[in-house]
């Protein structure tokens, strides 16, 4: 339920996307003959989440009778209830997709290309009778479907739509299994270390897949996975960005002397808590990348690694930094 009602708190509350009806199910009603025991099993239900913040997201507690699905007039009034609910929400979600609006996305994986420019998408989507005007709408939507990638709000891909996002994963993926294909050891080695990828390094491994290396970085700082930072861990002439999901995580004492280690500072580590109890995926990555780029700030570069993986926190970050 908390998890449910982050996601919905994520909208406007005068947002007008639907939103489904929650209930609260009892299974096994028939083993409650009288209707105050299910009244009374009801209450207790309600007592669980009244005073949650999440407890306006229910609709109703319904306590149903399995056995009479499907009876006609002796079926349980809850099931009855229940299905409604559930056909009026699913009539709410149709959404009524022009025809030209498929045409277009038929004709773009025709194409069998990665990206193709947003100015080409608007002369193919005027072939299919779409507005040249409307055509952003319609690449949103596809975006929103998952079916492309399309970032006006980032200025680096505004201009480009890209066709293929298994692909596009797959090009900004090379940075993370951390194989040394590439040509630079010491590149490797401050990427592997320190989470601190250079532009040499970036530029060398994305060169080839036709989209400016440059502007895929611009993306991951844009969504908090990179941040720009300057250390003497490289040539000041070249950018940096620290990466702190590329971090090797460490499952023994941190301060243990090991072969060929220094002892290693105590870091600061950064949890984060609720009183629902959820935190969203990828939130210590994000926060990582948020505190490196405030001025009051300065990383410890030399003692910088992830925490032991945890259920449900296998990001949580233990970052080392001095003020």
């Amino acid at each position: 339920m908390s998890t449910i009602h982050s996601h919905l708190m994520k909208h406007s509350i005068d947002d007008d996307a639907p939103s489904p009806s929650l209930y609260c199910i009892g299974t096994r009603g028939d083993k409650l003959k009288a209707k105050s025991q299910k009244d009374q099993v009801k209450r207790q239900v309600q007592s669980l989440y009244e005073e949650k913040e999440f407890s306006d997201l229910i609709e109703d507690v319904l306590i149903i009778d399995n056995t009479t699905s499907g009876k006609g007039e002796n079926e349980d009034p809850s099931i009855t209830k229940l299905c409604e609910a559930i056909d009026g929400f699913i009539k709410k979600l149709v959404f009524p997709t022009p025809v030209n609006w498929v045409l277009f996305r038929k004709i773009l994986q025709e194409l069998k290309q990665n990206v193709i420019s947003v100015s080409d998408a608007i002369a193919i989507g005027e072939a299919c009778h779409i507005p040249a005007a409307v055509v952003p709408e319609v690449l949103k939507f596809y975006h929103e479907l998952g079916a492309m990638l399309y970032y006006p709000q980032i200025e680096g891909l505004r201009n480009k739509v890209i066709l293929n996002p298994k692909w596009f994963v797959g090009v900004i993926g090379k940075v993370f299994p951390l194989e040394e294909g590439w040509g630079g050891r010491k590149r490797w080695s401050l990427l592997q270390n320190y989470g601190v990828l250079v532009q040499p390094l970036y530029q060398e491994v994305w060169q080839s897949s036709g989209i400016d290396p440059e502007e895929i970085i611009e993306l991951l700082v844009h969504f908090c996975l990179a941040a720009e930072v300057k250390t003497d861990l490289y040539d000041s002439r070249f950018k940096q960005y620290f990466l702190p999901a590329v971090l090797q995580g460490y499952t023994d004492d941190p301060n243990e002397v090991r072969p060929g280690y220094e002892l290693r500072a105590s870091p600061v580590h950064i949890t984060f808590s609720t009183s629902h109890g959820y935190v969203p995926p990828g939130f210590f990555t994000r926060l990582a990348t948020t505190v490196a780029t405030n001025a009051n700030v300065e990383f410890n570069f030399d003692n910088v690694y992830t925490a032991p993986a945890t259920p449900g926190f296998l990001d949580r970050l233990a970052i080392a930094m001095k003020y």
